[in-house]
C-alpha cells in the first residue's frame, strides 16, 4: 500500500475522489438550503470544490535540493568572525 500512495496518479486520483466524497457529505450534512451559500447551496459545486482541494492537497511539496544552503539546518551556518575592526565597516 506504501509504494502504491508513492504513484503520484494514484494519489492525485485517490485524493480528488476523496475530495468529492467529502464535498458531496459537506452539502449533504452542513449545506444550506437557499441560495445564500454559494459553495454548499449545489451539490455540484461543493463537489467540484472539494475535488480541487483534493487535487491541491495530492501535489508534493518542494524540497530542497541536496547541499543547498536552505537544505541545511540553520545550527550548520555560523557567522565568519571578524578578524579585525576594518571589517566592521558596512
Amino acid at each position: 500500500m506504501k509504494k502504491l500512495l508513492k504513484n503520484k496518479w494514484f494519489r492525485r486520483v485517490l485524493f480528488p475522489g476523496l475530495g468529492v466524497l467529502g464535498g458531496f457529505a459537506y452539502y449533504y450534512f452542513i449545506g444550506c438550503s437557499g441560495n445564500t451559500c454559494p459553495i454548499s447551496s449545489n451539490p455540484y459545486i461543493s463537489m467540484g470544490y472539494g475535488a480541487v482541494m483534493g487535487l491541491v492537497f495530492s501535489m508534493p511539496g518542494k524540497r530542497p535540493r541536496r547541499g543547498h544552503p536552505i537544505s541545511r539546518s540553520a545550527a550548520v551556518h555560523q557567522k565568519p568572525e571578524i578578524q579585525n575592526p576594518k571589517q566592521i565597516q558596512n
